[in-house]
């Protein structure tokens, strides 16, 4: 057989036998608020072909926090990057997913390990979990569809 024919079969082999990319979640896009225990807290997520963009903000009771993130593809495998405060952004690695769920993970980070969100019908459920000094602990968010600036009344 020619060399050409044969670098043509074993392209189109490579190419039957790829793995598709990871959609992005998109069930994240959109402007979110979670208000409990005297908290307001939003995030807002905007899609691109490859890549979401997130912040976060939550206030209340004299403390404010706020997050930028992102999830892009990285090696072929989604991967979730928050940076908390203006810190340099931590990877988490996409683990589990589904078209309503996606699960990262970074065991070797301090605290949280897994950043996991969840579409609920309308609610969008974020969560934070893992080991902190020894003791399992963990934060969950129940947010609702709201304006850009919505507040907590």
């Amino acid at each position: 057989m020619h060399r050409a024919a044969i670098a043509l079969l074993v392209w189109f082999g490579a190419v039957a036998h790829a793995q598709p990319a990871a959609p992005l979640p998109l069930f994240l896009t959109g402007h979110w608020l979670a208000c409990a225990g005297g908290e307001t807290t939003r995030e807002t997520w905007i899609a691109g072909t490859n890549v979401m963009v997130g912040a976060g903000l939550s206030h209340g009771a004299g403390a404010t926090h706020w997050e930028q993130m992102r999830i892009e593809r990285v090696d072929g495998r989604l991967t979730f990057f928050g940076a908390p405060m203006g810190a340099a952004p931590t990877p988490f690695t996409a683990i589990e997913q589904t078209p309503t769920r996606v699960v990262f993970e970074n065991a070797g980070h301090d605290f949280p390990q897994r950043v996991i969100y969840e579409r609920r019908g309308r609610r969008l459920i974020g969560r934070i979990e893992g080991v902190s000094n020894g003791e399992a602990q963990e934060a969950t968010w129940t947010y609702a569809p709201a304006a850009a600036n919505a507040r907590c009344r």
